[in-house]
């Protein structure tokens, strides 16, 4: 959409007489700019700021306070958080208040260049997130599942795709934010000269979408052979995958936007499919924390579940289970009272942290190698071949006379 000023008026006539214009011509001839349709809903978006939010909160408070080893990883994370909670939620309520989703025949252009300011800016803010918030992610997994003593290939491979998504999102700020000349011509069709190309934008959208839905998978991927490779038992395996696995919701959002972003490629109702689009942007973004945050969630509720507050409750509890169990109950004199007895004992779940994660891969590959030196061993004293002597431990018999 790009008007001229006509014959006979000053700039300023014009863009007061254009502001107040439709900004694209109804299908049916009938615009309603008192009570449009929209696509407002807070609930959900209330919802996955929240638990997004409170996981981040989690993992910082535990990696400070609990753990006390704050990493890199942790660094970026909050980062990302502050321009996710700092920039991107306050443009996300600016847009819900325009409202959302107005098909661009129900507003005029006055409006039409609020939503496209907030759409240009908004656009910029998911790449800043999502590079912050994929580098804490890949750190992590770098850290955790190849440390530089093992997997090297897998521990390059990592880093050069860090570099890659780095590289990506660094591109797509600069040809977001600077491919229109005036910039301001990106969002505001009455400047006069100037150029923009807003098909090539679009096309450009279509190609980042498919690049970061491709990326969210591999970070879904990546991390599974090794996991599985691990000597633990498959409920183990499956809770370590689980953290990663959740991941699968962003890589369903992320394709809904990609699938959206096509749409608006071909469309001049660009107001009402981008807000299709952006619907699923920001729980990508969500899922993106919740992933990046999970590890920690255990170490947080070991934490909890031992304070003396959380302790005093349960124990209330139990008590109070214990009494309405035993008032319903007979007495009998060979029941032996709770706790007693020496084979009664507190058994406590092994909880694998972020932590621990490193020593889990490390410890499983010493029990590998622990595993193979066994066979090997076995295999030589079949075969008679002799043994070292530090592996040499049988005991001759004594001679009895």
């Amino acid at each position: 959409m790009a008007l001229t000023v006509p014959p006979g008026m000053t700039y300023a006539q014009f863009r007061a007489f254009a502001l107040e214009l439709p900004a694209m011509k109804s299908p049916n001839g009938v615009h309603n700019y008192e009570n449009p349709s929209n696509l407002v809903d807070w609930d959900f978006p209330i919802a996955q700021w929240t638990i997004g939010s409170v996981l981040v909160l989690i993992r910082l408070y535990t990696k400070s306070r609990i753990v006390k080893k704050v990493l890199i990883e942790d660094y970026w994370l909050l980062a990302a958080w502050l321009v996710w909670v700092g920039a991107w939620l306050p443009l996300v309520i600016m847009i819900l208040r325009l409202p959302l989703g107005v098909h661009q025949w129900d507003m005029t252009v006055r409006h039409l260049i609020r939503h496209l300011y907030l759409l240009h800016v908004i656009t910029i803010g998911y790449a800043v997130t999502m590079m912050l918030l994929k580098i804490s992610i890949i750190l992590q997994i770098i850290r955790i599942f190849t440390p530089t003593q093992t997997r090297r290939y897998t521990h390059w491979l990592l880093l050069t795709f860090m570099w890659i998504n780095i590289v990506f999102y660094l591109v797509l700020i600069l040809f977001w934010s600077f491919s229109c000349k005036p910039i301001a011509k990106a969002w505001d069709p009455l400047i006069q000269g100037g150029h923009c190309n807003h098909k090539g934008r679009r096309l450009f959208l279509i190609v980042s979408a498919a690049i970061n839905t491709t990326s969210d998978f591999i970070i879904l991927v990546l991390p599974q052979p090794v996991i599985w490779s691990l000597i633990l038992n498959n409920k183990k395996k499956w809770g370590l995958s689980a953290v990663f696995l959740v991941g699968i919701f962003a890589c369903i959002c992320s394709i809904l936007r990609t699938y959206y972003t096509t749409i608006l490629y071909r469309t001049e109702d660009t107001t009402y499919w981008a807000a299709r689009m952006g619907r699923w942007t920001d729980p990508e973004i969500s899922a993106g924390f919740v992933v990046a945050s999970l590890p920690m969630v255990p170490a947080f509720y070991k934490h909890l579940a031992g304070s003396s507050f959380i302790s005093s409750i349960s124990t209330s509890l139990r008590f109070s289970r214990w009494s309405s169990r035993s008032s319903s109950q007979p007495y009998s004199s060979g029941a032996r009272s709770q706790g007693s007895g020496k084979g009664n004992r507190k058994i406590k779940k092994e909880i694998i942290t972020d932590i621990e994660f490193h020593d889990l891969v490390a410890r499983s590959r010493t029990e590998v190698g622990s595993v193979r030196s066994e066979g090997n061993r076995s295999a030589d004293l079949e075969a008679g071949r002799p043994q070292a002597s530090v592996e040499m431990v049988i005991e001759r018999p004594k001679m009895v006379r």
